[in-house]
């Protein structure tokens, strides 16, 4: 499984430099370090859905 969450990483690194938005060099030392036995980002290991301590997190709306 972290295999397959490496090479997401990769492919989205590769996107963002096709579309302009980080350069080659920015990809590749990104992806070096994707590779180099980094841990992958909590954003890969949380559920998919919200628990009851997550509503902390959401905007709040003005209600005045």
């Amino acid at each position: 499984m972290e295999s397959a969450q490496r090479e997401l990483l990769c492919v989205l690194l590769r996107r963002l430099n096709e579309l302009g938005l980080i350069d080659k060099a920015t990809c590749m030392g990104a992806e070096d370090l994707v590779h180099s036995g980094m841990e992958i980002p909590r954003l890969f290991r949380c559920s998919v859905c919200m628990t009851g301590e997550d509503k902390g997190n959401e905007r709040m709306e003005n209600t005045e």
